[in-house]
């Protein structure tokens, strides 16, 4: 898959996710790898940003052929906990060519 953007929602209060780490193709990686590890795109995001009507668009070209993908909430806005109410994601199914779908033309 390729992803171009997500979109996250989420209360308008101290609970809400401020920095997010992203991760792709590392299904067994735990929080202690997470909080350490270098990811493949980091997200800052602000009240602007948690938004139903908001996209927070990805590097495109870091995020190809992704089988899965880890989000790590590095903070939120100082709550006890991080809270989320949707989490959407877009972008578009890898297309592959099928070699015998081809004719030989000529020679």
């Amino acid at each position: 898959m390729k992803l171009g953007a997500l979109n996250i929602v989420a209360p308008q209060n101290d609970t809400a996710p401020a920095e997010i780490k992203l991760f792709i193709n590392n299904p067994n990686m735990g929080f202690a790898e997470a909080e350490d590890a270098e990811c493949i795109q980091e997200l800052s995001l602000g009240p602007e940003d948690i938004t139903a009507n908001s996209q927070t668009m990805l590097n495109f070209l870091k995020f190809r052929g992704v089988l899965s993908l880890q989000i790590f909430v590095k903070s939120n806005g100082g709550g006890d906990f991080t809270a989320l109410s949707q989490l959407q994601f877009f972008g578009k199914t890898n297309e592959r060519v099928d070699m015998g779908d081809f004719k030989r033309v000529g020679g």
